[in-house]
């Protein structure tokens, strides 16, 4: 019923359009491939508009940024035509070359025929990204958040005046060594440190070198050799960053599998208005483009097929395929048989009460599993048993016996005491005492409770004796050492025994040291309780 109520919610088409945005998990992450020329491929974007504008009409920024060398480039822009981008672009490969691949969002001025045209008479693959899912640009994305935070660091006074610092920004961003390749975008490009205003100050403090005269052949060798030393570098960094990066991304990440027909709901690409929902739909899946991209059929006259990523989307629960179980008038379910129809009424009255047979066992098995349960029914008992193979020993060496004062209990706790104490000591798990040795009893809220009601755990403050107590340095088995044991099992059983300490006797000279004080007498144990030091120990020797 928990489950059935939980899916009956799940199905609530209000509650999933309107839910919220980070309940689905993200898709694992899909590192770029590492590019090793230069200018080979480029992501470029626009930023803006930023206003106000500058003294020159100034409002955007087309950046350029190389995927080898992440070396960027940067023009003001008064509007983003696709003539002008186009003109600011020439402008910029004019001076490092066309590259074979341009990265771009899908905003109407790269989707424009006037730069297709460009790109297909010069030899360049453009590649749009998932629409409204900008990571799959996160170089350009990345560095459009620096230079902004650069011109915001500006003096006031001089912000207006963007577009004409904006060579010095960029000189400043270029001499940095960039995280991800451990070398600066301008000694990737060029093969050689700038010399910047630090250097500046350097030359100042040190008397200069004479540079040795070189022949311009040794030069341009030299410089080949190390532009080839750094390009091999900055991969390898590039690589180990990438790798690093998906490890924490992907520590929560699920790719989510969507089949074909499978209804889905997609995520607002921009951010809805307070009441309004987060999520429309529910659309269909049309078809799988990519590891992470699906082709969605949205339904409107505008754009009926769109290719969206993962992450945009989060399944469809329909309230329709819920089997639900309708009351009859006289209050019975339709499906009201108690018991699974597993096996005939023979086998049901020979099986052990309380014991169950998996539906995935066939009629073979379960008959073989019943005359197993038959012939050993002794076995399956609620009542502990002992065992003779070993008993428990408490040693304290010298120490003075540890007693401790019964402390004040409501009327309705010591009725709960007194009757497990009379349970415990009507199977022989505790007999009278006149022991020296006194540990408290606690009673401990049991965490569930089969008919609803709140039920109390027996237990005894053990914690003064096993201060006292010598450690028994048996070794327990560590869990993932047993998890990969059990890796390559087919099969695998598991045994609960009923009350598995109390089926292990205490030695006579531990019996006084288990001893503990009620308000109806004293009493000790006379089989292991729990709470002892080196129990675990002890039990661990017995399965061994």
């Amino acid at each position: 019923m928990s489950e059935d109520t939980k899916e009956f919610c799940k199905s609530c088409e209000t509650c999933q359009a309107s839910g919220k945005t980070g309940g689905t998990p993200k898709a694992p992450l899909i590192p770029l491939p590492v590019v090793r020329v230069h200018f080979e491929r480029v992501g470029v974007d626009i930023v803006g508009p930023l206003d106000p504008p500058t003294a020159s009409g100034n409002r955007f920024i087309l950046v350029v940024v190389d995927h080898a060398t992440r070396y960027p480039e940067a023009i003001p822009l008064r509007t983003t035509t696709a003539p002008e981008v186009a003109k600011a672009l020439l402008g910029i490969f004019s001076r490092v070359g066309f590259p074979k691949e341009v990265v771009s969002d899908r905003g109407s001025n790269f989707m424009s025929a006037y730069l297709k045209a460009m790109w297909k008479e010069c030899g360049v693959t453009y590649k749009f990204t998932t629409p409204y899912h900008p990571q799959t640009n996160g170089l350009v994305e990345r560095f459009n958040k620096t230079l902004k935070g650069m011109i915001m660091g500006l003096p006031e006074k001089l912000r207006r005046r963007w577009d004409i610092l904006l060579p010095c920004l960029l000189f400043a961003y270029r001499e940095v060594p960039q995280k991800g390749v451990g070398i600066s975008p301008f000694e990737l490009l060029f093969g050689h440190p700038v010399r910047g205003p630090l250097t500046f100050f350097k030359e100042g403090w040190e008397q200069p070198l004479k540079a040795p005269k070189q022949d311009i052949v040794d030069y341009v060798l030299g410089l080949r050799s190390r532009m080839a030393e750094y390009m091999k570098k900055a991969s390898k960094n590039l690589q180990a960053s990438q790798e690093l990066q998906k490890q924490w991304h992907d520590q929560k990440a699920v790719l989510v599998q969507y089949q074909p027909g499978q209804k889905v709901w997609v995520l607002e690409p921009v951010a809805p208005r307070a009441l309004q929902d987060k999520w429309s739909g529910p659309h269909t899946i049309v078809e799988k483009k990519g590891e992470v991209t699906y082709l969605v059929d949205l339904g409107t006259a505008r754009s009926p097929l769109r290719v969206l990523h993962v992450n945009r989307l989060k399944p469809y629960y329909d309230r329709a395929d819920l089997t639900l179980l309708m009351a009859t008038d006289e209050g019975q379910e339709e499906d009201s048989d108690p018991l699974p129809d597993l096996f005939s009424s023979t086998e049901q009255d020979a099986l052990v009460e309380g014991v169950v047979l998996a539906d995935c066992l066939t009629a073979e098995q379960k008959d073989h599993c019943i005359n197993l349960l038959g012939q050993f029914s002794e076995l399956f008992s609620t009542v502990p048993g002992t065992t003779s193979w070993c008993e428990h020993t408490i040693d304290t060496g010298d120490s003075l016996p540890v007693k401790s004062k019964i402390s004040r209990q409501p009327d309705h706790v010591r009725d709960c005491i007194k009757q497990e104490v009379q349970k415990m000591f009507e199977l022989g798990v505790v007999e009278h005492s006149e022991s020296p040795w006194a540990s408290p009893v606690v009673l401990v809220p049991k965490p569930h409770s089969k008919d609803g009601k709140k039920e109390m755990r027996f237990c005894v403050d053990y914690r003064g004796l096993n201060q006292v107590t010598k450690t028994d340095a048996h070794p327990i088995p560590r869990a993932d050492e047993l998890i990969d044991t059990l890796a390559s099992a087919k099969y695998l059983s598991t045994f609960d025994l009923t009350a598995g300490y109390w089926q292990i006797k205490l030695s006579e000279d531990a019996k006084p040291k288990t001893a503990f004080s009620t308000i109806g007498g004293h009493y000790q144990f006379t089989v292991m309780p729990f709470g002892l030091k080196n129990a675990p120990a002890t039990f661990q020797r017995l399965v061994m």
